[in-house]
């Protein structure tokens, strides 16, 4: 049996389930370190998932840089969690913590097995300057593997010359079966009809790179057949509702932060998820409006778009810089509710079937093993 250490950021609720089926793995014992408790931009509260592996959260200090959207954690303790624990294998979920760089260089003085799990692509990063590329490529030249996060990073990886073999390509994805037990099989859950108003919902933080300005500038602000939530948090949370409230827009309702155990309810209530982001690395709210039955309008920004949205099935495409595309394709999920609704069903079948974590789980095992 292989010792695996994992290191990552914080305890997601979306990481949970990953690490707990790592955890069954008869092949492999888990550890996993925490840099930190929580980051000023994940807002979930508690995870309503259980936690059934073995962790830590190192300490250390910590500062969120708003500007670049990036958590500082700078920790203590990691040689001796090495040294306890000593693992057989080391996974690392980035490259962008200083922990990371340190665990790479203790794989390669002790000679342990390397891997990381990386969801960055073209769509997610913009253009790199010279020393992050730099940083970038010399960190890929010390893992022994890399779990890709699907096509997209699959992609980006080899531009980035890693090796074709180092690459385990595996699909970015959360609990499924507990979206679909939590919506659409609740009790509470009732389908909405066919007369009813069309319910948009967004899910995300209110930063520039979500596309939040582009999504309510192509919003049928007039339209009193449609509303929008828009659930979240963050610094453009106060500029974006005043900007709404001042032009009058009443078919836009905000709900703030909504915890993690609270956010099933408006995956019930909805008909479609509007995702309009500039950059994401993938956008896991499409797996959960998936697996809750949702229809999906989704930004070919990001990550996720190119390997579960099927045109027209489960979703439709669109390109968030090129004006109207958004406008007219909410327009077209309009005229097209009622399909929609009828599909609900089927929509969250084919997701808990083909999107679930048993894709991603043998994507790692490969590179563990490998």
């Amino acid at each position: 049996m292989k010792k695996i250490l994992i290191l990552t950021n914080i305890l997601s609720p979306y990481r949970v389930p990953l690490f707990n089926r790592l955890h069954k793995e008869d092949e492999v014992e888990v550890y996993v370190c925490a840099l930190n408790d929580e980051e000023e931009n994940r807002n979930w509260g508690n995870s309503d998932n259980d936690v059934r592996f073995d962790y830590e959260i190192l300490g250390g200090l910590h500062k969120y840089i708003w500007n670049y959207e990036y958590p500082l954690h700078l920790n203590y303790g990691l040689l001796r969690v090495l040294r306890n624990e000593k693992p057989d294998v080391i996974l690392t979920s980035g490259y962008e913590q200083p922990a990371y760089w340190l665990a790479a260089l203790y794989s390669k003085i002790r000679n342990k097995r390397f891997v990381t799990y990386m969801g960055t692509h073209k769509g997610s990063t913009g253009v790199d300057g010279y020393l992050k590329t730099f940083a970038k490529r010399k960190y890929l030249e010390w893992v022994d593997a890399v779990v890709s996060h699907g096509t997209k990073t699959s992609s980006y990886l080899k531009k980035l010359s890693v090796e074709e073999n180092k690459i385990h390509e595996g699909f970015n994805t959360v609990d499924m079966k507990k979206f679909r037990n939590e919506t659409i099989q609740n009790k509470n859950y009732k389908q909405v009809g066919g007369s009813e108003k069309v319910e948009y919902i967004f899910i995300g933080q209110f930063i520039k790179r979500k596309g939040i300005f582009e999504l309510i500038r192509e919003w049928p602000t007039r339209d009193r057949s449609i509303s929008l939530k828009m659930v979240g948090s963050g610094p453009m949370f106060n500029r974006v509702k005043n900007y709404v409230n001042e032009r009058g827009i009443d078919n836009i309702k905000f709900e703030g932060n909504v915890k993690r155990k609270e956010i099933y309810k408006f995956y019930r209530s909805a008909d479609i998820l509007v995702m309009p982001s500039l950059k994401e690395v993938w956008g896991l709210v499409v797996n959960e409006a998936l697996a809750s039955g949702l229809f999906v309008i989704s930004s070919i920004r990001a990550g996720c778009t190119t390997d579960i949205i099927r045109e027209g099935f489960n979703g439709i495409t669109f390109d968030p810089e090129k004006k109207n595309d958004l406008h007219d394709k909410i327009k077209k999920a309009n005229k097209n509710i009622n399909e929609i609704r009828e599909k609900r069903e089927d929509i969250s079948k084919h997701a808990v079937r083909n999107m679930g974590l048993d894709r991603h789980i043998s994507a790692f095992m490969s590179a563990i093993k490998a």
